[in-house]
């Protein structure tokens, strides 16, 4: 029911903004700083933060940080006997998108986008005892490209949605699986032209 609430709240947003005045949008330079939410992802807690430079014509350079962080543990249990199973992930997404504006009415903008990424990412499983951890460690490096839109509610703060895509990745990944004996080691490299969207929801406060 909350996350019902939270999308009609965004989604009601646009007609906010067009029942505003038509002198929302800046026409000068500008910084924004917000906070929002990139899906896929397992909750609606924000897990994206972006800092936008706005020039007088719309265009605007934005480097973005997106994170993920997991902790999982399991227990079971039978008679006389407990078993813990934990697994730790972390994943950073650093990003340089530029926006240009392709066209305009009233306060809400239709935004080009296109930038590079580059990720990195620690996955670990660890099950009951001792030297039996999986690591998988991967990175990230590629262009990507997307449109948006931007509704301006006020001069100084401004909603946005985006879809983005990326052009092609360069990944590398490692998995490291102990073991008794010692540990084993594997690696891929792979160079990826996939469809694989992200959708961002996010809220700027502009100055």
């Amino acid at each position: 029911m909350k996350r019902l609430v939270l999308i009609t709240a965004m989604l009601a947003l646009p007609t906010l903004a067009l029942a505003e005045d038509e002198d929302n949008i800046p026409t000068d330079t500008a910084v924004g700083v917000g906070i929002g939410i990139a899906a896929p992802t397992s909750s609606f807690a924000p897990n994206v933060a972006s800092a936008r430079f706005r020039l007088a014509d719309g265009f605007a350079i934005e480097p973005t940080l997106q994170f993920a962080v997991d902790n999982g543990r399991s227990v079971v249990e039978v008679p006389d006997d407990e078993t813990t199973d934990s697994t730790r992930a972390l994943a950073l997404n650093l990003g340089v998108d530029a926006r240009f504006r392709l066209a305009q009415r009233d306060n809400v903008e239709l935004m080009g986008i296109g930038g590079a990424f580059l990720g990195t990412s620690v996955n670990t499983n660890d099950p009951e005892g001792s030297d039996n951890n999986t690591t998988t460690s991967g990175t990230s490096v590629g262009l990507d490209w997307g449109i948006g839109v931007n509704w301006w509610v006020h001069r100084s703060f401004c909603v946005s949605a985006d879809v983005q895509n990326p052009l092609f990745a360069i990944s590398s990944s490692k998995t490291t699986q102990e073991g008794f004996d010692g540990s084993q080691r594997t690696s891929n490299t792979s160079i990826d032209i996939a469809f694989l969207p992200v959708a961002r929801m996010m809220g700027h406060v502009t100055f």
